[in-house]
C-alpha cells in the first residue's frame, strides 16, 4: 500500500489523501468504486465551499487540524450514511494506522469534533455519548438523562398516623392505560418494607413480566397525597418544571424503552429486575414544554378514540360516527392530505379576505393576527398588545397554514322565530317563497327536510336568508351544537339556527370544520344558560385552522372518498 507522507501540496492532493483513506475501508473493487464515487461528488461540493481555505495547505498535522475543520464539518454532514462505529473502525484499521499515524489522530480528533453527542459533567469534565444516541432530534430539542430532571426512589416522612394509599402490584393497569386503584391505610403500618410515592409520581413495574407488560402509571387522587406499596416498582418523581411527567410516562411505555430494559435484566430467570441504575441513566428525547404538552394532548386524544371504539357497543352506527369523527380530525391537523409546497399559503388568502372585509366595515373593522414567534410559542395580536395563545392549540399547525378567529373568515347570523298564530295564517299553504327551516327539519345525520309545508314569501323584508351552499348549525338547546347541514338552496330559518356564510373558504371544508372533534369540543367548553348554547359573540371568538384553498379542496375530496368507503362498508354489512 502506498504511504502518503506527510507534506500536502495544493487541493488535489487533499483531495486525492481523502478519497483514498475511504476507499481504503472497502474490501472489493466494486464497492471501492461506488464509495469512491459518492465520496467524490461529496468532496466536490464541499470544495466549492472552501477552496479557498484549502489552496493553502500547511505541512503539520496540528495545524492540518486547524485547515481542515470546517471542510470536515460540511463532509461529515453530508456524509450521514456512515455511523459513528464504522468511522471509529476505520480510523482504528490495523494497518492504515501503521502507514498514516499522523493523519489518523488530525481525522479523528476532527471527526470527535462534529456531529457527535456529549455529556458535561459538574465536575467540568465531557465525555462522548455518541454510542448511547439511538437517533437524531428535531432542532429544539435535546437528550436528556432521567435523573437530570427527576429523583429516583425518594423517601416519605409523615406522620404514623396519616392515611396513605396503599398499592399492590395487581391495583396498577397494564398495556398503554394510567390507572389504578388504592386500599387505604395508616402511614405507620406501610412506611417500612415498601415503595413510597406522592401525588404525580410515576410508578414503573422493575420485575419480570410486568416490566414487559407496561405497568407504569402517574399516581394521582391519593389519600393525603401520598402512598406506598409494591416493591417491585421504581418511582420517578419530576421536580423540573419544563418537564411533563405525562410525557416520560409515554416514554416509558414505548417499546424501545421495554426493549433497551429487558436487554439490561440482572437477576434469576423468572426473578430478573432493571436496575435504579438503568432508571437513572436512561436518555429521553426532551423537547420543549410547550411540545411535550401538545404531543401529550395528541397522544391522549388517540387514546381516548380508541378506548371509545372497544368500550362501544358492538353498534355499527357508533363505529361508523367514531371513524368519520377521527377522519375529521385528522383533516383539522392537517395529517389527512400531504401539504403541497406549490400551494399558495392560506396567509394570502387570509390577507385578501381581511382586504375586503376592511374595504366594507371601515372603522369598525378590529382584526386579530394570530402568528407564530421566534419561540415556537404561538401569539395574538390585537391593537398593540399581544397575547401568549400556545396553551389554545393541541398541536403543531402544518406549514402554509394559518390560525386566526371564526369572524375572521366568515359572516354569522341567526335567523327569525315565527308564532304559531303568524305560521298558521300567513306562511302554510303558500306555493312559492323561500322554504323556512326550523331546527326538527335538520337530521342528526345532516339531513335537511325542505318540504314541511312552511314557506317565506320572497322579498319578505324582516326574514334573513342562508343561501345555498351556506353550512347551517343549530346553537341553542338539545340539539346545540349536534345538528349541522349544508344547504342546496336558499332558505329562511328559525332563531336558534346560525348560518356560516363563508367570505373566502372552501364551504364544505367549513361545513366539515364544524363537525369535528375539535370545534364539537370548542363548542361544549363555551355553552352556558339555563337551555344550553353558544352566543354569537362567542362563536366568532373561536380559532379556525386555515389551510392553503387548494389544500382545503383536496380535504374536502379526501373526506368525502373516505366516509363514501365507510357507507359502502356499512351497506355491505347490513
Amino acid at each position: 500500500m502506498e504511504t502518503f507522507g506527510t507534506k500536502v501540496d495544493g487541493l488535489h492532493e487533499t483531495f486525492f489523501i481523502l478519497t483514498k483513506i475511504f476507499s481504503l475501508y472497502m474490501s472489493s473493487g466494486g464497492q471501492k468504486l461506488l464509495c469512491f464515487r459518492y465520496i467524490s461528488s461529496i468532496l466536490l461540493e464541499s470544495f466549492n465551499c472552501f477552496a479557498g481555505v484549502f489552496r493553502k495547505i500547511f505541512y503539520t498535522p496540528s495545524l492540518l487540524l486547524e485547515s481542515f475543520k470546517p471542510f470536515v464539518g460540511v463532509f461529515l454532514k453530508k456524509f450521514r450514511k456512515f455511523s459513528h462505529k464504522m468511522v471509529s473502525r476505520f480510523f482504528n484499521h490495523p494497518q492504515f494506522m501503521l502507514e498514516n499515524s499522523a493523519y489518523t489522530s488530525v481525522f479523528w480528533a476532527i471527526f470527535l469534533s462534529y456531529n457527535c453527542y456529549y455529556e458535561k459533567y459538574s465536575d467540568g469534565s465531557v465525555k462522548n455519548i455518541q454510542d448511547e444516541i439511538p437517533f437524531d432530534l428535531p432542532v429544539g430539542w435535546a437528550w436528556s438523562r432521567i435523573s437530570s430532571f427527576s429523583i429516583i426512589n425518594p423517601r416519605n416522612s409523615l406522620s404514623n398516623e396519616l392515611e396513605v394509599s396503599f398499592i399492590p402490584m395487581p391495583l396498577i393497569s397494564d398495556g398503554y392505560k394510567n390507572e389504578h386503584s388504592f386500599e387505604i391505610k395508616e402511614w405507620k403500618n406501610v412506611k417500612t418494607g415498601f415503595t413510597h410515592f406522592a401525588e404525580g409520581d410515576i410508578g414503573v413495574a422493575k420485575i419480570t413480566p410486568c416490566f414487559e407488560n407496561k405497568k407504569s402509571v402517574i399516581f394521582n387522587g391519593l389519600q393525603n397525597g401520598f402512598g406506598a406499596g409494591t416493591t417491585e416498582l421504581h418511582i420517578i418523581r419530576v421536580f423540573s418544571k419544563a418537564i411533563n411527567a405525562k410525557y416520560v410516562l409515554w416514554n416509558l411505555k414505548t417499546n424501545a424503552f421495554i426493549a433497551d430494559g429487558i436487554n439490561a435484566f440482572s437477576g434469576a430467570v423468572g426473578q430478573k429486575r432493571i436496575s435504579k441504575e438503568f432508571i437513572a441513566d436512561y436518555l429521553l428525547p426532551i423537547p420543549p414544554i410547550q411540545q411535550q404538552n401538545k404531543i401529550v394532548n395528541v397522544v391522549d386524544d388517540c387514546f381516548r378514540s380508541i378506548d371509545a371504539i372497544e368500550n362501544s357497543s358492538n353498534s355499527l352506527d357508533n363505529i361508523k360516527a367514531l371513524l368519520k369523527s377521527k377522519i375529521l380530525e385528522l383533516a383539522i391537523q392537517g395529517k389527512l392530505v400531504p401539504q403541497n409546497e406549490n400551494d399558495e399559503p392560506a396567509s394570502v388568502l387570509l390577507e385578501r379576505i381581511r382586504a375586503e372585509r376592511k374595504a366594507n366595515l371601515g372603522k369598525k373593522y378590529v382584526e386579530s393576527y394570530i402568528f407564530k414567534g421566534d419561540d415556537n410559542c404561538y401569539y395574538e395580536k390585537i391593537g398593540k398588545n399581544s397575547v401568549d395563545i400556545t396553551e389554545s392549540f393541541a398541536f403543531e399547525v402544518p406549514p402554509k397554514w394559518e390560525i386566526c378567529r371564526l369572524e375572521s373568515i366568515v359572516e354569522m347570523y341567526t335567523g327569525n322565530s315565527i308564532n304559531e298564530s303568524d305560521k298558521a295564517k300567513k306562511y302554510i299553504g303558500l306555493s312559492d317563497g323561500y322554504n323556512y327551516i326550523a331546527t326538527k327539519d335538520i337530521s342528526f345525520n345532516h339531513t335537511v327536510n325542505y318540504d314541511n309545508g312552511v314557506k317565506i314569501p320572497y322579498g319578505e323584508p324582516k326574514f334573513k336568508i342562508a343561501y345555498k351552499g351556506d353550512p347551517l348549525l343549530c346553537i341553542e338547546g338539545g340539539s346545540a351544537g349536534r345538528k349541522i347541514a349544508i344547504l342546496s338552496e336558499d332558505v329562511c330559518f328559525v332563531n336558534k339556527l346560525c348560518v356560516f356564510h363563508s367570505l373566502g373558504v372552501n364551504k364544505k371544508y367549513l361545513y366539515y370544520y364544524l363537525q369535528s372533534p375539535q370545534f364539537c369540543e370548542l363548542f361544549k367548553k363555551n355553552t352556558s344558560g339555563l337551555i344550553g348554547g353558544v352566543s354569537i359573540n362567542t362563536l366568532k371568538s373561536l380559532y379556525f385552522m386555515l389551510p392553503p384553498l387548494s389544500e382545503q379542496l383536496r380535504i374536502v375530496c379526501s373526506v368525502e372518498k373516505v366516509f363514501s368507503y365507510i357507507d359502502e362498508i356499512e351497506k355491505g354489512l347490513n
